[in-house]
């Protein structure tokens, strides 16, 4: 049982296929122990009623550095020396602890949407009111209603039994929900209330393998589509009231998301700058620079409905609704069965890296907080920049062969 100064390179040095304990120093009781097959986890060990007790703070690297495992073990040692029992605390804890506490019900939030959610630290930024409505949606919907796995304790889930909940939604909605099933059952992880998160290896089902982008032919279509809705009206089969039509048109012209386009208002839009400026969106408040055709086109709807209030109102001025309903009329009238609304924002994407526009701008453009987010979009830059070194090795070839 080695006896140092934890570092990471003391830590690092010690994973060599067999299980060790590495005590620290620095704080009396803290110890991190490397497996056989290279978990790295901290725990505690301190004398409770005359009994060794250890309990355990969280692995390395992904859940506590060093210097937090140091602080963390000093609060647990702090109530140990008041009298407290840590880890019989926790087993309470895991006896007592229900999904529903994770998740909530109709009158408590619950800890995801009560506390992670709207903690800024925890996220980078807390959720926008919009993004919590959607969760909020989701979780009602597809997992509070699940009266018997509500109740379960969380140390009785099993891998299966999301398995099972993974098989009646929608590979959309799944995806969703794992990401929420995912935190929620790691805040247990760490909280010592189960020794192994029973979300940690669900598979994100995809019903799609790659992103859809319009080609420029299904582009005219969907125009084709968008001018006869407009025209025929909303009693007429194919047709749509102007509301809808509007929010369709920015989403190509823009790449914003749906929630960004039926909430925009006039007041968002800076005519100086060629931007809107968004108080609020998925990603916190950001800025959406706009290309002339944009611009143009606000401009035009801004003589048709006025400068006031929202920029795609329905027909009492108020927000639109059944967005997805009016999409799956247009998309069936312009023959596009399995274009997404989602998938006009992706072909943004695709045009502007096809006219040159740099993986940075698009990501700035887009709203993208991560770098990665965008780099989705890599292939389609390789595509382009091959795209133009053929048309320029076809040029260089045409003026050696002594073309004009």
């Amino acid at each position: 049982m080695p006896t140092l100064r934890l570092t990471n390179a003391s830590i690092r040095s010690h994973t060599h296929g067999k299980r060790v304990e590495l005590w620290d120093t620095v704080v009396p009781g803290l110890l991190v122990i490397i497996t056989a097959n290279g978990a790295q986890t901290f725990y505690l060990k301190y004398r409770s009623e005359g009994q060794q007790q250890r309990v355990k703070l969280g692995a390395y690297g992904t859940a506590l550095t060093i210097e937090q495992a140091r602080k963390q073990a000093q609060v647990v040692r702090g109530s140990v020396a008041r009298g407290e029992n840590p880890q019989a605390e926790r087993k309470q804890a895991r006896q007592a602890m229900r999904v529903v506490d994770l998740l909530g019900e109709k009158d408590d939030e619950g800890w995801y949407l009560g506390s992670y959610c709207k903690v800024a630290g925890q996220l980078g930024t807390a959720k926008s009111e919009g993004a919590l409505k959607t969760d909020r949606y989701r979780i009602n919907k597809h997992l509070r209603s699940r009266g018997a796995f509500m109740r379960m304790r969380v140390d009785a889930v099993t891998t299966a039994d999301l398995e099972q909940i993974q098989q009646e939604l929608t590979a959309g909605t799944w995806r969703k929900l794992r990401d929420v099933l995912r935190i929620c059952f790691r805040h247990a992880e760490d909280l010592g209330v189960i020794a192994r998160s029973p979300a940690a290896r669900l598979k994100a089902t995809s019903d799609r393998k790659v992103e859809r982008y319009l080609s420029p032919e299904e582009r005219q279509r969907l125009e084709a589509a968008l001018a006869y809705a407009l025209e025929a009206g909303p009693q007429t089969k194919g047709g749509l009231a102007p509301g809808y039509v509007r929010v369709f048109r920015l989403l190509s012209l823009t790449g914003m998301r749906l929630g960004e386009v039926v909430n925009l208002r006039w007041e968002y839009v800076d005519w100086r700058h060629g931007q809107l400026r968004l108080p609020t969106s998925k990603t916190g408040a950001k800025s959406v620079p706009l290309t002339r055709q944009a611009l143009e086109f606000l401009r035009k709807e801004r003589g048709r409905v006025g400068r006031i209030g929202l920029v795609c109102p329905n027909e009492s001025g108020e927000r639109l609704s059944n967005v997805q309903r009016a999409w799956r009329t247009l998309r069936a009238h312009a023959g596009l069965d399995d274009v997404r609304i989602h998938d006009l924002r992706h072909s943004w994407a695709s045009d502007a890296i096809s006219a040159d526009v740099s993986l940075p701008v698009v990501g700035k453009v887009l709203g993208h907080k991560s770098s990665q987010t965008t780099a989705r979009y890599a292939h389609l830059h390789d595509r382009a920049l091959q795209d133009g070194l053929e048309r320029a090795g076809a040029a260089i070839e045409h003026a050696t062969n002594g073309g004009g």
